[in-house]
């Protein structure tokens, strides 16, 4: 166990070393730096701003930069922040303390709804009880988190007027007054992440339990006379949480910001029936799967066919009818410059489904080709990819994200337009984030089909490598990278959504779903139909979306039993 530990920690170093050399490089290469408000004020001299510049280093090889910010970060020297006007590790412990109160209590939350509510699920397959878990859960992480805080906000803080919705750290209460407020503060924050985060785990959970359970020590167990509720807490709760455990610390950096199996298979007793005609049968069985299909066919029809249909200008400005509610002129409302919400959502819905679709065909292609070179090569080429593959996973996505975007994005509208360069720079940056458990899931399965009967047959026969892979490998993997296809494109039109909610997505006069939200967000009180409609349409095309994957996940599995 201690040597497990030490291989792991040394493993952990390099790690640690490039998501610094990447974040690093990331902060240098990007236009300006912190003196460039400093060369327009007519105040400072020239020979003053240079001497800064020297006295800070950074007119120096990024080099030598990196590791004299190395050094200073060893040393416990993390800088001033010129913003705050204090030490950055004195701002990080002012801060650290109220993040770690509110992100652990969502862990616990989530821990406590998903472990339950997911090893009930599995003991009840297909029951009423697990039927609704599982539609709740589709619903819980379909949702952006933004989006719920919006409605919870409407709920909880406008209309109820129950709790606060902005955190105050200086709070004048003392005694338990001072706890009870700070818990007041901290509900809705906690409750939002906890669901989100706990919807992904009951479906971890029910999984795992169902594989578990019909384990043969768990058999054993019953069978020497073990009550039931003993083996389920001793036997498969236990080993059940297992990839719980993973997912909790895999979601860790996604806050501060398994795998997908299955393989093709022919019914017993088809022999004229494809392995694709097999798949879409038991793919027209699941029901979800084909409500998701319908909504998701309607909501693509109406953002191309919508704005040949409905031919309101979409930067059309009447002020007459700002902020007014759904009515025959404008059926979903208009916003505060009286500009038609459908025709902006027919609009921006193109860009959103846009980006989604090309995110995701970088980030397959991406994990693709490296997961199938780590998978079939194996040796030193697979244990280099790996580490860079868990380097990337250790990068904490959303931040990572946010700060590119901020970084870049006037370079590219300079260069490509407003549009253009902020839609290669979103769609880029996305697809490569994402292309990690791709690239895992391709190699799990390289790994485990390059030692089967056929491929060894054609080994055999003199096939070289490239056609092995081309030709038998790669088609017989395909199953669950269409599946992470879809989840792809759902986590890229949340990714979306949340940088044009934050404002640093499309520019304010290109309205994509989650940039009407954002600008929705300060008239939630007076026309809450603004956020309502964007909000629903995001959530909607998730849930869809993830509804498919679930159907062509239980499709491309051979394990799964779906009725004629």
């Amino acid at each position: 166990m201690s040597k497990y530990l030490v291989r792991r920690i040394l493993i952990l170093l390099p790690v640690l070393a490039g998501i610094s050399v990447v974040l690093f490089t990331i902060l240098a290469m990007a236009p300006g730096d912190p003196f460039e408000e400093l060369a327009t004020n007519p105040n400072v001299p020239p020979e003053v701003r240079m001497n800064l510049r020297a006295k800070f280093g950074l007119d120096d090889p990024l080099p030598v930069r990196y590791v004299r910010w190395m050094v200073s970060m060893v040393r416990g020297d993390w800088g001033f922040s010129f913003v705050s006007r204090v030490d950055v590790d004195t701002l990080i412990l002012q801060r650290l303390p109220a993040t770690l109160a509110v992100l652990g209590s969502a862990l616990v939350l989530a821990i406590l709804i998903a472990v339950p509510i997911g090893t009930y699920s599995a003991l009840r397959p297909y029951s009423i009880f697990d039927q609704v878990a599982t539609t709740l859960a589709f619903i819980g992480f379909s949702l952006p988190t933004f989006f719920t805080g919006l409605l919870f906000i409407l709920l909880f803080s406008i209309h109820l007027d129950w709790l606060p919705f902005i955190y105050r750290s200086d709070i004048s209460a003392t005694g338990w007054r001072w706890y009870w407020e700070h818990l007041r503060q901290a509900i809705m924050p906690v409750a939002v992440l906890g669901l989100f985060q706990a919807a992904s785990m009951t479906r971890f959970m029910r999984a795992a339990v169902l594989d578990v359970i019909r384990l043969d020590y768990v058999n054993t167990a019953r069978a020497k006379g073990l009550s039931e509720s003993t083996t389920l807490i001793k036997h498969v709760v236990r080993n059940a949480l297992i990839p719980v455990v993973t997912l909790v610390a895999l979601q860790i950096p996604g806050i501060f910001g398994g795998a997908i199996a299955g393989k093709l298979a022919v019914a017993a007793g088809q022999p004229r029936t494809s392995l694709w005609q097999e798949t879409a049968r038991r793919f027209r069985r699941h029901r979800l799967a084909m409500v998701g299909s319908v909504i998701l066919v309607a909501l693509v029809l109406a953002v191309l066919v919508g704005p040949l249909v409905w031919r309101l200008p979409i930067n059309d400005i009447d002020f007459k009818a700002k902020l007014k509610g759904p009515s025959w002129n404008h059926p979903l409302g208009t916003d505060d410059l009286g500009q038609d919400v459908l025709a902006r959502m027919l609009y921006g819905g193109r860009i959103s489904l846009a980006v989604g679709i090309a995110a995701m065909l970088i980030a397959i292609s991406i994990g693709t080709a490296i997961g199938a070179t780590s998978g079939f090569l194996g040796g030193a080429v697979d244990h280099t990819l790996m580490r860079i593959t868990d380097m990337f996973l250790s990068l904490p996505g959303l931040p990572l994200l946010l700060l590119i975007v901020y970084l870049f994005r006037d370079s590219l509208r300079k260069m490509f337009g407003p549009e253009a360069g902020v839609f290669i720079l979103i769609v880029a940056v996305i697809g490569g984030l994402r292309w990690m458990p791709v690239a895992r899931l391709v190699r799990a399965q390289f790994l485990s089909l390059r030692e089967k009967e056929f491929v060894e047959s054609a080994r055999s026969l003199g096939a070289p490598p490239i056609r092995q892979v081309v030709r038998h490998i790669l088609p017989n993997s395909m199953g669950p990278v269409i599946v992470a296809g879809t989840i792809d494109v759902a986590a890229a039109i949340i990714a979306e959504s949340t940088l044009s909610f934050l404002g640093l997505g499309f520019p304010p006069d290109i309205p994509t779903w989650g940039r009407i939200l954002y600008d929705a967000k300060d008239n939630l009180d007076f026309a809450p139909h603004w956020a309502i409609f964007p909000g629903t349409a995001i959530f909607l095309t998730v849930l869809s979306i993830n509804y498919i994957g679930d159907g062509l996940r239980d499709a491309l599995d051979p394990r799964k039993v779906l009725g004629k």
